[in-house]
């Protein structure tokens, strides 16, 4: 049989071309299909290291967000803190990479005059930034070395070599707040909406500048700084101070609280009563248990600061300080509470009149003398209290100082003299407090605080010679009660009385709500505090200058002038050394007076100092003149005037001066009264001028302390003493 084998027309094979060229086909599509994979491979791999960094950034940004203290403490337990949010690079190891992280951080202050953000503090005042801008920023790089880090795995079936990812970077900003994260879930709680501020360390000061006062309970208080910041140049005098409350536990201390003061001197221009409250001005703030409150908005008289060369905080000074109209908050059995100075008597109040309700102002006319400012255009001058409050600036009422102390340089050195002088002081506050009545406002003067015992503190000290000791700093310290409400006064005596403090915050008719300490202590709700008044007091002695002479030195920036340095004169013998000042808000600018009140508000506290020396005692001083020296320009202050003398010896006051004639031809010389770009003279009209040198940088005049017939000039008349511009004034 036959078969055969016969092929189909349409039926033929694979020429080996075709074969190649197939192979080739399949071959690129598999080297194409490699290099995608490669490449999904290491874009997987790019997007989980930038994963891996994002959660990096964000685990960072979580952590600073997370701290528990302002200032960073040296416990290394201790939460971390919002001074430790610095810019700073590292090194960090995730994954199998190696991350390089920046944090770039900028700090920013709120501007109450812009009403914005700065990178600046406009202010000088603040301890920390209301707020930090943090960047985050993430790189990563291939290493030097490959097989200096493992692969980097995708997943758990593959790798890839680090090299082969190159480079990359991830960026996270946020704003970071100086108030810790666990406060925002009190917010809701808060009546307020307010978040308390973190805790954080705090160093008692040294002493003997800085005085704990123990309020009991492991709590205490003090002045922030050694002594007022005091800043002057031309117009412009402040004085700031801070009280700070803290715990203590054995050596730790914890911040509680802090009270910012600034107190401030202002030449005005009074403006009549607005028909709208939102033009006229504030109620003074005032002191609610544990915190300030300020006051409404009322429709009363204002005022306008008239220049730019003073305090940047006069146009609230001069649009606040005036009492008069009516508002929602006032409380008719407490009528102190809305008057920024409780304490006036009835005569310095207008009673009608467009501005009916104020307290009455002044200016100064060429020779000085008060003048009353009684028309909507007229100038006068003001003080004011600012008290700090949700970091803005508002006027409070007058400070009111109760009581003045003076010091040897060494005493508050030690811990024993501290717990006397805290003793001293919180004792007197609460016995202040609780003899306080139904007719403590206006109506009636305070009681007042109660001195110490004989013997509680030294009266005397000694500037000897034997032992190298020629001089010694004397000190002063002045104890401040602000104004306590009838509301206040209520919760105290309800707390005394061992109710809880939820229930002495519930009191029908009050509006008192403990929610910022929540605190039973009565020493922390009552408004007082101890500053040191060294360089603000006037330093007197007498007799004048021998055998002890105190420096008394006008005020300058910073602080720099000398007071109260009692020097060995001469002779041996004891003088009485005496430190005299304004007791409310003038005392702490050191300015000229602002109203007829002046002298009344003046008080002075005493120390025996007695010099030991070879030499024979002083002759006795028995002829003195006296008077006073004052100022007719706006932007001179009588206060900075210096004086010298020869053949007499002389003292500057508080507002003046006194001198010591015994022969030869006295002349008292005054100096220290210029004023930029202003010819300035100082004139009298019951003392003879012997020399006057007119010019704007350094003007001085000497005037003869004899009369035209060579005799003691008059001791029974007060000689004044005024700076005028260009010429002395004559009527």
């Amino acid at each position: 049989m036959n078969i055969s084998l016969i092929q189909h027309p349409r039926q033929r094979g694979f020429s080996f071309m075709e074969i190649l060229v197939a192979i080739m086909v399949f071959a690129i599509g598999m080297m194409a299909l490699s290099q995608f994979q490669g490449s999904l491979t290491r874009s997987s791999a790019d997007a989980n290291a930038r994963t891996v960094a994002l959660n990096l950034a964000e685990e960072i940004i979580e952590q600073r967000r997370g701290f528990g203290l302002l200032e960073a403490s040296t416990d290394p337990a201790a939460l971390p803190s919002y001074s430790e949010i610095v810019g700073t690079a590292y090194p960090r190891q995730r994954g199998g990479l190696n991350f390089t992280v920046t944090e770039a951080v900028s700090d920013y202050y709120y501007d109450v005059t812009t009403d914005g953000f700065t990178l600046t503090d406009n202010t000088s005042n603040k301890t920390y930034s209301d707020m930090k801008l943090l960047t985050v920023n993430v790189t990563w790089l291939p290493p030097v070395n490959e097989e200096s880090l493992p692969a980097f795995r995708v997943d758990r079936n593959n790798e890839i070599s680090v090299e082969a990812m190159g480079s990359g970077s991830v960026q996270l900003s946020t704003v970071i707040k100086s108030t810790i994260a666990q406060s925002s879930g009190r917010l809701l709680s808060e009546e307020n909406n307010r978040p308390p501020l973190p805790l954080r360390p705090y160093a008692p000061g040294s002493n003997p500048d800085v005085v704990s006062l123990n309020l009991g309970q492991n709590k205490f208080k003090e002045s922030l700084t050694p002594e007022p910041k005091v800043i002057t140049q031309d117009e412009l005098v402040e004085t700031t101070f801070d009280v700070i409350t803290y715990s203590q536990t054995g050596d730790d201390s914890v911040f509680l609280r802090r009270e910012e003061f600034r107190i401030i001197a202002c030449h005005c221009e009074l403006q009549a009563p607005s028909d709208e409250a939102q033009d006229g001005g504030a109620r003074p703030t005032i002191w609610a248990a544990d915190e300030y409150q300020e006051g409404e908005l009322v429709e009363k008289a204002r005022g306008l600061s008239v220049n730019t060369q003073q305090s940047d905080f006069c146009p609230v000074c001069c649009a606040d300080h005036h009492d008069g109209g009516s508002a929602d908050s006032d409380d008719a059995q407490d009528p102190g509470r809305s008057l920024y100075d409780p304490w006036r008597v009835a005569g310095d109040y207008w009673t009608d009149g467009v501005f009916e309700g104020d307290h009455k102002h002044y200016d100064r006319d060429r020779r000085g003398n008060l003048v009353l400012a009684d028309e909507a255009g007229d100038r006068y001058y003001e003080t004011c209290r600012l008290v700090r409050k949700d970091g803005f600036w508002w006027v409070g009422q007058d400070l009111r100082r109760e009581s003045l102390n003076v010091f040897p340089f060494d005493y508050l050195d030690d811990s024993v003299d501290v717990a006397d002088y805290s003793a001293y002081v919180t004792t007197a506050v609460q016995s202040f407090e609780a003899g306080l009545s139904g007719d403590y406002p206006a109506s009636a003067p305070p009681p007042a605080l109660s001195p110490p015992t004989e013997g509680t503190f030294p009266d005397s000290t000694t500037v000897p010679t034997y032992t190298g000791l020629t001089e010694q700093q004397l000190r002063s310290r002045g104890i401040y009660v602000d104004y306590i409400s009838r509301d206040v006064r209520e919760v105290i005596d309800c707390l005394q009385a061992g109710y809880s403090v939820v229930a002495c915050s519930q009191l029908d008719g009050n509006d008192i709500k403990l929610d910022r300490v929540a605190s039973g202590n009565v020493l922390e709700l009552i408004p007082f505090f101890d500053v040191q008044l060294t360089w603000l007091t006037r330093w007197t002695e007498s007799p004048v200058n021998d055998p002890i002479d105190v420096t008394n030195e006008a005020l300058e920036t910073g602080n720099t002038h000398s007071r109260g340095v009692a020097r060995r004169g001469g002779g041996a013998g004891t003088a009485t050394v005496s430190a005299s000042g304004h007791r409310g808000n003038s005392g702490l600018t050191d300015t000229d007076p602002i109203d007829q009140r002046f002298e009344a508000n003046v008080t002075a506290a005493d120390l025996l100092v007695t010099a030991v020396s070879e030499n024979p005692p002083p002759p006795a001083q028995t002829v003195q003149i006296s008077g006073r020296i004052v100022s007719g320009i706006s932007g001179v202050q009588a206060t900075k005037v210096e004086i010298t003398a020869a053949d007499a010896l002389c003292n500057r006051t508080i507002d003046g001066f006194v001198c010591w004639v015994s022969g030869g031809d006295p002349v008292i010389t005054v100096s220290n009264y210029k004023k930029q770009n202003t010819n300035m003279v100082a004139c009298s009209d019951t003392l003879r001028t012997t020399n006057q040198s007119i010019t704007a940088n350094n003007p001085t005049t000497s005037f003869s302390l004899l009369d035209v017939n060579g005799d003691v000039a008059d001791t029974s008349v007060e000689h004044i003493i005024f700076v005028a511009q260009d010429s002395c004034p004559v009527y």
